[in-house]
């Protein structure tokens, strides 16, 4: 009954094109995604009688004059479901044949309409999933000669929908997965140049997944265009996108573009920024820089050649500012834990022995703590936490507001880091290990003695508190103000694997308000003379 009803609406329309024909026929195949569901012919007998009953030419002669909106749809929904069932390759290219499926494509349906547009760019989709099983001579058209699937995905790759753009994308990678000569050819002679940017954009991982997967197989010209898009977005955008090429893109037919492009960049960075100082820095770790480059940068003598080979053949260029130079400023005016750390490896990949002017650092460092000598920097140094810092890109990305040392600030902890970093770096140089430690005190300071309301002695030297039979070093512990005048709690903090920290009290209760003060004089007088003998021991 099926193909008898389509067939008398087909004949129908065919003899007399109008409104009320077209609306009967479109009644007529509403029923055939279920009766082909429910029927166990094969697909390509119910092609065939759907063939013999004039569907094929009837949709053919309608697309050649206005359909509704509602047609539209039914009409798409209809031969996505055709597309989509066929399984066998004589049955996809049965649907193909006549060039009925290109002029499709190619007719202009009402994409304003959500439902539609969403429709059609499945039906694109689905048909591309096939294209794997079929002879591709079929999505050609002859008169004229298109690609009807690509030249109307790439349409819509500007769409606000992402799952339409999401769509022709998909599209666009099939196409070029078939290494098909030509279609290559087509594609390469047909790039789609204002929609370019949002085929290749990396504002989500998605994105630059599909990017990955489009550059190993697009065609030679295709992939030029992407790279000069890439190119023109490298030197336009702050460093964060160099970063994304760099995590991404460094094993695509773009590094060396990118290289080139980092390069270029080094001589321009503002290197008073952390996230250009680590690009820096992986330029280096990676054997990106040019000797060019490390020559213009001042990181290498020209008549000297004191170098670990890491870079490619030297062509002479005028020098440059030296970027040596401001690395060297920074770490010495600046003391900033990352910003230190970045230059010293820096430092540690281009210089064989460790350069001179890390003494110069190293005496900024200790007459910048000497200047400010007082009970704030010691209890600095007695609460730092011994963190290795990461200089990864995506730590030095997340971190760029990294904190500078600022006495007025009260933060004194950058200054330790700092000092601490360049104690690292100095013991890879030298390949001795180093732990930082406040050296015991060996002039003899008097040993000083309180008594408790409990009767109980505690003993201060140079170096340690005794109490109870128990020894701690005097940079271990803060005492702070307790519940009355006369009690003091000590805050004891005990250093643990990977340099964390654990904090233990202790309350004490002395006999008089008066011991108590001594006490913390004593104990302040002695934290501070400590300090003093730790910075005289850098010979600053």
């Amino acid at each position: 009954m099926l193909y008898e009803a389509i067939n008398l609406a087909s004949t129908e329309y065919l003899a007399k094109p109008n409104d009320s024909t077209q609306a009967s026929f479109f009644d007529a195949i509403d029923k055939i995604p279920e009766i082909f569901s429910k029927s166990t012919e094969s697909f390509g007998t119910k092609l065939t009688k759907l063939k013999n009953s004039q569907f094929f030419s009837a949709i053919y002669q309608m697309l050649k004059s206005k359909i509704s909106d509602n047609q539209q749809l039914q009409l798409l929904k209809l031969m996505d479901f055709l597309i989509t069932t066929a399984s066998k390759k004589e049955d996809i290219e049965f649907i193909f044949s006549n060039d009925l499926i290109n002029t499709i494509i190619s007719c202009k349906f009402n994409w304003s309409l959500q439902d539609n547009l969403l429709a059609y760019t499945s039906f694109l989709k689905n048909i591309a999933t096939k294209l794997p099983t079929m002879n591709v001579n079929y999505i050609f058209t002859q008169y004229p000669y298109s690609l009807p699937l690509y030249l109307y995905s790439t349409i819509f790759l500007t769409n606000p929908d992402s799952i339409v753009v999401s769509a022709a994308r998909f599209v666009i990678l099939q196409l070029c997965n078939l290494k098909n000569p030509e279609i290559n050819d087509y594609i390469d002679y047909h790039i789609p140049t204002q929609q370019l940017e949002k085929l290749v954009s990396i504002d989500e991982i998605e994105s630059i997944d599909y990017i990955i997967d489009l550059l190993r197989v697009a065609p030679l010209r295709f992939t030029k265009s992407i790279e000069k898009y890439v190119k023109n977005k490298l030197n336009s955008s702050g460093p964060e996108y160099m970063v994304i090429c760099f995590q991404n893109f460094m094993d695509s037919p773009l590094k060396s573009m990118i290289i080139q492009t980092l390069n270029e960049k080094l001589l321009q960075y503002d290197y008073s920024q952390i996230l250009n100082l680590g690009i820096l820095l992986y330029s280096v770790e990676n054997k990106y820089m040019t000797l060019d480059t490390a020559i213009q940068l001042g990181f290498i003598a020209i008549e000297k050649f004191e170098f670990v080979q890491l870079f490619a053949p030297i062509t002479l260029l005028n020098p440059k500012p030296l970027v040596s130079e401001i690395l060297i400023k920074l770490s010495t005016t600046r003391f900033n834990a990352l910003v230190l750390t970045i230059c010293l490896k820096i430092w540690e990949k281009i210089y064989k022995n460790q350069p001179f002017f890390l003494y110069d650092i190293l005496q900024a460092i200790v007459k910048e703590m000497k200047k400010n000598l007082s009970m704030k920097l010691v209890r600095a140094f007695i609460e730092r936490e011994e963190v290795n810092i990461r200089t990864d890109l995506n730590f030095i990305k997340e971190n760029v507001n990294y904190p500078d040392y600022n006495w007025n600030s009260g933060n004194l902890a950058p200054l330790i880091d700092v000092l601490l970093a360049l104690q690292l770096s100095i013991s890879r140089w030298t390949k001795i290990p180093i732990s930082f430690q406040f050296p015991e005190i060996n002039f003899e300071i008097p040993e000083i003695s309180f008594s408790t309301s409990t009767n109980n002695s505690i003993t201060i030297s140079s170096s340690f508190l005794s109490i109870d039979n128990t020894k701690i070093e005097l940079m271990r512990f803060d005492v702070k103000q307790g519940k009355t005048k006369r009690n003091l709690e000590l805050v004891i903090f005990d250093r643990k694997k990977f340099g964390s920290l654990e904090k233990k009290s202790r309350e004490i209760e002395f006999e008089t308000t008066t011991i108590a003060e001594q006490f913390v004089e004593e104990v302040e007088k002695r934290q501070l003379n400590n300090i003093r003998v730790l910075l005289a021991g850098y010979g600053c």
